[in-house]
């Protein structure tokens, strides 16, 4: 079983974007089970440098492979969403968007794979990774948010975000939200970043407990996280991606001097929060 096993093409969601709200996406044992042992601790092992208030680390594949640490429960659930069949599942679910998205050749290649890999392991065309992860506290008494608007990058072909919230967790905010285009041409900074003018906020998922979404990267899926207030907890979250070894999208940043101003403008908006 993985998160997708109990979902229909009809529970399928295409605006702004292709994706499934994953309400307890998990089943209530497994939830616990995951969440009690939460690999904090092999988290901050693995990043060991100094950290920064309201900053994203994880780990992945690699680490998941190698921490003997990590409880039965985790080191399962790591199996069954880095394997064929959670691919298989994807493309039950997802694969008809295919070629709008990505055009006839990529959808091809998604569809008619070989054999599935693991990011940074041993990689195929299309390679899985298991990201449990945290954004550490948020220390400063003004809000500010991990990310502002933004694209995945080219290569990732899906992506799955799951809330671990701690229920000593009384912070607000954290949540992520599902974007539209105001316009098809947006201005791009920085790490494929856009302005918060530019878009229009369509839904909300909250950070909560056994909460998440699951959704097809795409020059249209766009996210932000909203501003977190000050806070002694972890942000704790999982995320599961699929990535093909090429682009299947391109981003086109226009390169003229005006163009450049405006991302630098964005860019020091978005440092202070003001564009978050």
């Amino acid at each position: 079983m993985n998160i997708l096993s109990n979902y229909k093409f009809s529970d399928v969601r295409n605006f702004p974007f292709p994706h499934i709200v994953l309400e307890n996406a998990f089943s209530n044992d497994v939830y616990e089970k995951l969440a009690c042992n939460y690999p904090i601790k092999e988290i901050n092992d693995a990043n060991s440098f100094k950290k920064k208030s309201n900053e994203r680390i994880q780990i992945s594949s690699v680490e998941m492979e190698e921490l003997e640490s990590l409880d039965d429960v985790w080191k399962e659930t790591y199996q069954n969403h880095t394997s064929e069949e959670f691919y298989f599942d994807f493309l039950r679910l997802f694969s008809n968007f295919f070629t709008k998205y990505y055009g006839k050749e990529n959808a091809r290649k998604l569809k008619n794979y070989s054999s599935i890999g693991k990011r940074n392991l041993n990689e195929n065309y299309i390679n899985l990774d298991f990201q449990p992860g945290i954004n550490t506290p948020q220390r400063r008494y003004f809000r500010k948010s991990v990310r502002g608007p933004h694209l995945d990058n080219p290569k990732e072909i899906f992506a799955a975000l799951i809330y671990f919230r701690s229920k000593e967790d009384n912070s607000f905010g954290g949540n992520l939200e599902i974007c539209s285009k105001k316009s098809k041409k947006l201005n791009f900074f920085g790490k494929m970043e856009v302005p918060r003018s530019e878009i229009k906020v369509e839904k909300i998922i909250d950070y909560s407990s056994n909460n998440g979404i699951f959704f097809l990267n795409s020059i249209d899926s766009i996210h932000s996280i909203t501003n977190r207030s000050f806070t002694k907890e972890n942000r704790r979250l999982l995320n599961i991606i699929g990535e093909a070894n090429e682009p299947l999208f391109n981003i086109e940043k226009d390169k003229s001097f005006f163009s450049s101003v405006k991302r630098r403008i964005y860019k020091y908006q978005s440092d202070l929060g003001i564009n978050r």
